[in-house]
């Protein structure tokens, strides 16, 4: 149970990773060739599931022949999790390896997402059609909604890298309790709320149920 908790963490960390790359990228070739670029993430769309599900799969699917076990602490009376001396693999620098190369790569790809955006405004000032702005505005919503997406994947390298930072075992255990609001809150609540906010149609279908129980108390 504890191979496969292992596994399971590193892996769907590593697939949230990239797939927030992957929508980081889509923003960037959205603005910097807005004429093809559906068409080429259309052919792209099975091979990144795979890249997303796949390679964090062979990465770490040597995890599970690890030998993990409970440890009993003498100097503090708790456990705390161990696993067999493996020197051909080592999951967790791994991951904080890969914690790192996120943050570089995204970080990069932010800047140039911006850089472009802010030509392509300064470029494009000729009169536009309603639709052309209506199209800006959905690109441009979804530009904001990759870069929050990145904002929340961010507090969860931070959380992972701060476990190497703290070497004491009481800071470390301190740190990596707070894995999963992290993992909620940059995961699935920081999108979500972008979400709702950006369409119409979700604020309309929650505000409305509020509304009636309102008025059905007045």
């Amino acid at each position: 149970m504890l191979r496969l908790s292992f596994f399971l963490t590193y892996s769907t960390i590593l697939a949230d990773f990239l797939a927030t790359s992957l929508i980081l990228v889509n923003r960037w070739t959205a603005i910097i060739m807005p004429v093809t670029y559906k068409k080429v993430w259309n052919k792209l769309i099975l091979p990144s599931v795979l890249a997303v599900f796949g390679i964090p799969s062979l990465l770490y699917i040597p995890i599970l022949t690890v030998n993990c076990f409970l440890q009993n602490d003498t100097s503090s009376g708790g456990f705390y999790i161990n696993q067999d001396k493996v020197t051909f693999y080592r999951g967790f620098p791994l991951n904080v390896l890969l914690c790192v190369s996120f943050l570089v790569v995204c970080i990069l790809l932010n800047i140039a997402t911006l850089i472009s955006y802010r030509k392509h405004c300064k470029k494009d000032k000729r009169n536009k059609s309603n639709q052309q702005m209506q199209h800006e505005k959905t690109e441009y919503k979804l530009m904001v909604y990759a870069i929050a997406t990145f904002v929340g994947h961010l507090i969860i390298v931070l959380e992972q890298l701060s476990t190497t930072i703290f070497k004491q075992p009481e800071y470390a255990a301190a740190v990596v309790t707070q894995y999963p609001w992290t993992m909620d809150f940059g995961s699935v609540v920081l999108p979500s709320c972008i979400t709702i906010k950006f369409n119409a149609v979700q604020q309309a279908t929650m505000v409305k149920p509020v509304n009636t129980v309102q008025n059905t108390k007045t």
